[in-house]
């Protein structure tokens, strides 16, 4: 119970979709959706190694003369020890940082033989770099390795950050108070305004738990998306929707303990308050006790700087 009520308080967590076979009028074979699902479960791990600083087995996801293309420098890094050795000093340099990864369409050369696609985001220092990437999979011993990859940024578009305009109202300093946690979110522009960054503190009895929410645009999908991490491991992304005066998140959460949390939160704006609730709840596919809404409440004057053209239709 615990553990669902601390996902309850994280307020907004995000919805995965599994990547699509760049094939869209014809459907997928068993092979492909075997490969689909084999990758997926890589970048999982190798985002979990990334996030726990782990070099080593960061590397050991590369092919042995693996080849690694950033596409804004021009950099090169060929082979494990070459792509170990970066990655330590990545984590030299950034201590606290978060790497999300999304898997967005493949196709395959070969059964053992697969190009994919997707984006990254990674939160250093309060900043949210957004990349997308190629790479080029191979399968050996049953498990998958990146041959070649290249990397670029994704710059975000201006319908980008007018779309995310229509979320100014949550920046600022709110409190919200469940039954059983206590919870204090601070949300601000990140440097560039192309994403809100959401810092969060949980209290539960005598239990502190913190984590840091993203919020920006998709361009791939054109909907404002959610990525959220726990310091203790968990992980969360969201889908956002508007209808009316509502905002509709529908989001999935795994916890630290591997249990995942799905459901769809209604958040309504009422000027310095906001209602949060929260349907369908599920976890680990089973139905849970519908609880009734939270109030946040916003306890730091509103920014008043930003023109009115940008704030049509908020509601504030």
């Amino acid at each position: 119970m615990y553990r669902l009520c601390k996902v309850l308080a994280v307020l907004v967590v995000c919805s995965s979709a599994a990547a699509q076979e760049d094939r869209p009028d014809v459907a997928p074979t068993r092979e492909e959706r075997e490969a689909a699902a084999g990758l997926q479960q890589t970048l999982r791990a190798y985002q979990q190694a990334f996030n726990a600083a782990d070099a080593q087995a960061v590397a050991d996801f590369w092919a042995p003369h693996g080849v690694y293309v950033d596409r804004v420098t021009g950099q090169r890094t060929t082979g494990r020890q070459a792509i170990r050795e970066e990655m330590v000093e990545l984590f030299r340099a950034h201590p606290e940082r978060r790497l999300m990864i999304r898997l967005e369409r493949i196709r395959m050369i070969h059964p053992d033989v697969v190009r994919a696609e997707g984006s990254t985001e990674l939160l250093t220092q309060g900043t949210v770099h957004a990349g997308g990437f190629t790479a080029l999979f191979v399968r050996h011993d049953g498990r998958w390795y990146i041959d070649h990859a290249e990397e670029h940024d994704l710059q975000p578009s201006r319908h980008a950050r007018t779309t995310l305009r229509e979320l100014d109202w949550m920046v600022g300093r709110w409190v919200d108070q469940l039954d059983d946690a206590r919870v204090e979110s601070d949300v601000r522009w990140a440097p560039g305004e192309s994403f809100l960054i959401r810092s969060y503190t949980i209290e539960t009895g005598e239990t502190t738990d913190r984590g840091t929410q993203i919020i920006g645009w998709d361009p791939v999908r054109r909907q404002i998306r959610s990525w959220t991490f726990d310091a203790d491991g968990a992980f969360g992304e969201g889908l956002w929707s508007r209808s009316g005066q509502e905002w509709l998140v529908r989001m999935t959460f795994t916890t630290r303990a591997g249990d995942v949390v799905s459901g769809t939160q209604v958040i309504t704006p009422m000027g310095d308050r906001a209602k949060v609730q929260t349907i369908g709840l599920e976890m680990n596919g089973e139905p849970q006790p519908s609880r009734e809404p939270v109030f946040m409440v916003c306890v730091t004057d509103r920014p008043t700087t930003r023109p009115a053209e940008h704030l049509q239709g908020v509601q504030r």
